[in-house]
Order: C-alpha cells, then sequence, then structure tokens
C-alpha cells in the first residue's frame, strides 16, 4: 500500500504540474498577462530572463508539485487505509463508474485553497520580492494562481482516484 501511494503521488505530481501549467496559459484568453512560472522560478534564483532560467524553474515547479502531490496523496492514503476516525472509511461518491466524486471535490476544495494561500500571501511575499520587475505586477497572476491550483488540486486527485483509491 506504501508503494501504492509512492507511485500514485509522483504519477499524480507530474500530471497535475503540467495541467496547471497548460491552466495559466488561460489568461490569454481574457487577455491578461500570461503568467510564465517557469521563467518566473528560474528568473528568482538566477536573476536573468532566459532559457536557463526557465529549464530551472520548470524542475522546481515540477518538484514542488510531486511534494504537494505527496501531501494530496497523504490524505487519500489515511482515508483508504481508515485512519480517519476508525471505520469512517472514504465516502464513495461513484456517479462515474471509477470516480469517486468526494476525491474530486476535496481536490478541487484543496486546491482553490492553496491558490487562495498562494495568491494572499505568496503575492505579497513573492511577486512584490522578485528580483525582476518584469513579474512584480500582481493581479494577473493572483487570477491564474487561483484556476491554476484548483485545476492542480483537482488533478492531482483524480489521478489518485485512479491509482490509489480504486474501488474494490
Amino acid at each position: 500500500m506504501v508503494l501504492s501511494y509512492i507511485i500514485s503521488s509522483i504519477v499524480a505530481g507530474i500530471v497535475a504540474s503540467l495541467a496547471m501549467l497548460a491552466s495559466l496559459n488561460l489568461s490569454k484568453i481574457w487577455g491578461i498577462k500570461t503568467l510564465d512560472v517557469r521563467m518566473m522560478l528560474g528568473s528568482f534564483v538566477t536573476k536573468k530572463l532566459n532559457n536557463q532560467a526557465k529549464i530551472l524553474g520548470f524542475f522546481i515547479f515540477l518538484t514542488v508539485g510531486i511534494m504537494f502531490s505527496f501531501l494530496y496523496g497523504l490524505i487519500v492514503f489515511l482515508f483508504v487505509t481508515g485512519r480517519f476516525g476508525g471505520s469512517f472509511g472514504m465516502p464513495q461518491y461513484y456517479w462515474i463508474p471509477g470516480v469517486n466524486f468526494f476525491l474530486l471535490y476535496l481536490g478541487l476544495l484543496g486546491g482553490f485553497g492553496h491558490g487562495t494561500f498562494m495568491a494572499l500571501i505568496g503575492g505579497v511575499l513573492f511577486y512584490e520580492l522578485h528580483p525582476l520587475p518584469d513579474f512584480r505586477e500582481t493581479l494577473p497572476y493572483v487570477v491564474s494562481a487561483l484556476i491554476g491550483h484548483a485545476i492542480f488540486g483537482f488533478t492531482v486527485m483524480l489521478v489518485h482516484n485512479f491509482i490509489l483509491a480504486r474501488p474494490a
């Protein structure tokens, strides 16, 4: 069961990070400046806007996504093993065969909460203190962060649903 948790967390972290990365480009539809999170993270370290910063930022982004996937997976793992209150177990809402909508709701809610935290706290600490002025406009990034984190949470729980919490 622990090996399933580790595999599920790594796969879910990669898939959800890529889904979040794609969703951050949705701001183009609204005519808002796109959040290039890879460049933002990489240039925070290198203080330059180049391909090396973008590659470094991508690996930082992917690593953090996998780490957060382990946290989401821990919640699923505790539900699956019944460690949330003895025999409580995990609520079962299978409106589509094989997809527990309880996990999707938890992921969407957790992602939106994490996005709100990043938009409020991280926005002030990270965007305002970024060494390059290109990433100091807060509002476009706040909207992208909220939507992107909600999509991350939903996607990570969807993958955990199929790998870790398959119905018996």
